[in-house]
């Protein structure tokens, strides 16, 4: 049950039933060994125990990043409200505000990243109180899928072009001859209907 209830370790310790296995990273049924926090007096209880996943995204992409809580838990455990933040190398990190072009938030207190280019690569976390409940790394599949240059977005075009240029002769040619095929042919044999008995 506890599992069910409590997907992260911030929700989990502040349970008096449940307790969080920090080597299985799961929320189980209280017991000895296990960390919990009811009363909040021990600060970064669950330092280092968010929960990771990757993923390897193609450019141009919008991907949702789930958080792990669920609203009615957070105001029920009187949880301050869910921050996102972005970390990357040359920028380090900083909270993400909703812009239109770029980030949402979702109602289910995700975040949208929309369309996915280089600026957006990066760790992502998921934060609540100043705990880490989830982090994200964020990765483009491969270097072909980078924003192509303008010599070569004008080349794929270019071969785009004398493609669907055959595609249209081809088709000409394919209506000329269904037209053809209707028209009897000056050499064909026309077979009649039985001759009357004589």
């Amino acid at each position: 049950m506890c599992r069910s209830r409590h997907p992260n370790c911030l929700q989990c310790v502040r349970d008096p039933y449940c307790g969080w296995d920090k080597d299985l990273n799961l929320c189980k049924p209280y017991v000895r060994g296990l960390l919990q926090d009811v009363t909040r007096a021990t600060k970064n209880v669950c330092f280092n125990r968010e929960r990771k996943k990757s993923l390897e995204v193609h450019w141009g992409q919008s991907v949702h990043l789930s958080c792990p809580i669920r609203q009615c838990q957070q105001e029920v455990l009187g949880l301050g409200p869910v921050e996102w933040y972005h970390y990357k190398q040359d920028k380090g990190k900083y909270q993400i505000m909703p812009q239109k072009k770029t980030y949402i938030h979702s109602s289910d207190l995700g975040l949208v990243i929309m369309s996915i280019s280089e600026d957006q690569i990066g760790q992502y976390y998921c934060i609540v109180d100043g705990t880490k409940l989830f982090s994200y790394n964020i990765t483009i599949a491969s270097k072909s899928c980078n924003s192509p240059s303008q010599y070569e977005y004008k080349k794929i075009y270019s071969d785009w072009c004398n493609e669907f240029e055959k595609y249209k002769t081809t088709m000409k040619l394919w209506q000329r001859n269904q037209v053809k095929c209707q028209n009897p042919h000056p050499n064909d044999v026309t077979y009649h209907a039985d001759p009357p008995n004589l």
